[in-house]
């Protein structure tokens, strides 16, 4: 009889360890922020400062897509070559040309700055000073 609860209570305290385990390893995953940076990101040959791009707007993709947090489509531009950024922008109007529709064609003026962790796929974000529909 004794022998048998021993059985029990290793078998319980191997469950419980191994549960644990999987609990740790699905924290790290959660909290390791290098797997939300996109390489492109850390590409020195991203242009940062001032531009004018021409694109369409897009569903922005996750760099992590098992990443629960990241539920609703965030709007960024797509511009040539498949680079993708993000939209910044404080003018009503260019808030309703940059935001809503995936597929519309802008051309945007504005300044690039690089965002090594962003949620996002993204070569950087633009901070838009014009944006105007093709």
């Amino acid at each position: 009889m004794i022998t048998r609860q021993r059985i029990v209570i290793a078998l319980l305290l191997v469950l419980a360890l191994a549960a644990s385990a999987y609990a740790i390893t699905l924290w790290q995953d959660t909290t390791d922020t290098s797997a939300r940076t996109p390489n492109s990101t850390n590409d020195s040959a991203v242009q940062t400062g001032p531009v004018t791009l021409t694109g369409v707007t897009v569903c922005l993709e996750a760099v992590n897509k098992s990443d629960v947090s990241i539920q609703s489509c965030a709007i960024g531009l797509k511009a040539a070559g498949g680079k993708q950024y993000a939209i910044k922008t404080t003018n009503s109007e260019d808030m309703l040309l940059t935001s809503g529709q995936t597929g519309k064609p802008l051309r945007i003026s504005g300044t690039v700055t690089k965002s090594p962790n962003s949620l996002y796929d993204i070569v950087g974000v633009i901070e838009v000073e014009k944006a105007e529909e093709l």
